[in-house]
């Protein structure tokens, strides 16, 4: 992904031993973030997407990775 203004990134790590990557709540957390410090009312649509308005415009996007050493969930916001 390429870093520029305007784009904030975000990672959840865990370890597959003790957790189990859960994408729903992952972005339920962000969700719940942006509702509480900013008032955006975002919600999960398609299978990686955060999206805000009635058009649903997308303003975030995630990549998810699992091995049998860590589980990661990465994605950006735009901001």
């Amino acid at each position: 992904v390429y870093q520029d203004l305007g784009n904030t990134c975000f990672t959840f790590l865990l370890s597959p031993v003790h957790h189990k990557l859960d994408k729903n709540l992952n972005s339920t957390i962000l969700l719940d973030a942006l509702k509480s410090s900013f008032g955006i009312n975002g919600e999960i649509h398609g299978r990686n997407d955060l999206v805000v308005g009635p058009e649903k415009r997308k303003f975030s996007g995630s990549a998810y990775q699992n091995t049998r050493h860590f589980e990661l969930h990465h994605g950006t916001l735009i901001t």
